[in-house]
């Protein structure tokens, strides 16, 4: 076995090797306790991102309730507004159809009239003309 800093012949070539330095127990030990908190670091970190991922979901979705929830409320509302609308504007109609009923009515019994007249006015003219002869 090569010791560390010995050239090896490789071929025709020759090569220091460098070989790792060996670690004592109280070098492992060390490296051990930090690789561990660099891990413990890392997954409470971890934790910390996923805690503060699901408080923003829940946040997100509060807003989104919230706003589901007014939207809802103002349609529901201009629902409303229209329903009253359509049923004043059926009242209107109904008044004006009532109107335009009595109104050709009235145009009826007025044509009747003016149909009726001409045999009274005849008599009439009739009445004049032999008062004034006599």
């Amino acid at each position: 076995m090569p010791k560390p800093g010995e050239i090896v012949f490789i071929g025709r070539r020759g090569k220091m090797l460098q070989l790792p330095a060996r670690f004592d127990e109280m070098e492992w030990k060390e490296h051990g306790k930090s690789v561990f908190a660099s891990v413990s670091d890392h997954c409470e970190f971890s934790e910390r991102v996923a805690a503060e991922s699901f408080r923003t979901a829940a946040a997100a979705t509060e807003i989104n309730d919230r706003l589901k929830e007014n939207i809802t409320w103002q349609l529901k509302k201009r629902v409303e507004e229209i329903g009253e609308w359509k049923n004043e504007l059926q009242r209107k109609y109904d008044q004006c159809s009532d109107e335009a009923d009595q109104l050709s009515i009235f145009v009826r019994r007025c044509e009747n009239l003016l149909h009726s007249f001409p045999p009274h006015l005849q008599t009439n003219m009739e009445i004049i003309r032999q008062r004034f002869i006599k």
